[in-house]
């Protein structure tokens, strides 16, 4: 089964500032924050939300509709897509277990989809791999790109070059998409996801490297040692 791509499908400038603010609002997660509106963006055809409190689960399914989002609710997670189809679609695929579908379906390119299904059992393992690498680089004085913020998925490649650490090109792309389409639409997201990713690199680098912090020098994160 494919996945749905429809550009079509993305809403217009004032329903995402509209929902860009209801996110807000919600007090949702950063990350819960990002996955959504690029849905709502087109960028994304699809997004999977963990909630584990019934009340909360049921406000956010209600704002979701509200925006004009199709949602499926499934045990503790919320399914949605600007289209019912690919709902349907990411719940048959989690059903099954399938997480090549499941991440293409979500919007993964294909190599760190099939990167994910290869390595699913472990997949906090390989993303704090990641993010360990990431750190080593910037430590060993590479610079760290700035749309890596907006990575909400394993990478298949990571490689440390001219000092820069690359992604492989469909991943580098993506993130690129990512955050044009965040940035014209509501800029305040942007900033917030920066500096969320930057805070999340400053904690990891501190514990390897004590009294050191991130920067932000767009377009990209650098260390800066006491």
């Amino acid at each position: 089964m494919r996945h749905v791509r429809d550009k079509n499908l993305a809403m217009g400038p004032r329903e995402l500032v509209s929902l860009g603010n209801a996110l807000r609002d919600m007090k949702m997660s950063i990350p819960d924050q990002l996955d959504v509106f690029l849905v709502g963006t087109g960028a994304k055809p699809a997004a999977k939300l963990v909630v584990y409190e019934e009340e909360k689960r049921l406000a956010f399914q209600g704002i979701f509709v509200e925006h004009g989002l199709h949602v499926l609710s499934m045990d503790n997670r919320l399914l949605m897509g600007r289209a019912p189809e690919v709902c349907d679609m990411l719940r048959f695929h989690i059903m099954r277990s399938d997480h090549f579908n499941t991440g293409l379906t979500l919007g993964y390119p294909e190599m760190a989809a099939a990167h994910f299904a290869s390595k699913a059992k472990s997949c906090s393992s390989q993303a704090d791999w990641v993010e360990r690498t990431f750190i080593e680089a910037m430590i060993e004085g590479r610079k760290l790109p700035i749309n890596i913020a907006y990575l909400n998925f394993v990478p298949p490649k990571v490689l440390a070059h001219n000092g820069t650490v690359e992604l492989d090109f469909d991943t580098t792309e993506l993130l690129r998409k990512y955050r044009h389409h965040v940035r014209r639409a509501f800029p305040v997201l942007d900033r917030e996801v920066v500096l969320h990713r930057a805070r999340e690199l400053a904690s990891a680098a501190s514990r390897k490297q004590p009294g050191c912090s991130i920067d932000t020098e767009d377009p990209y994160f650098v260390i800066k040692r006491q």
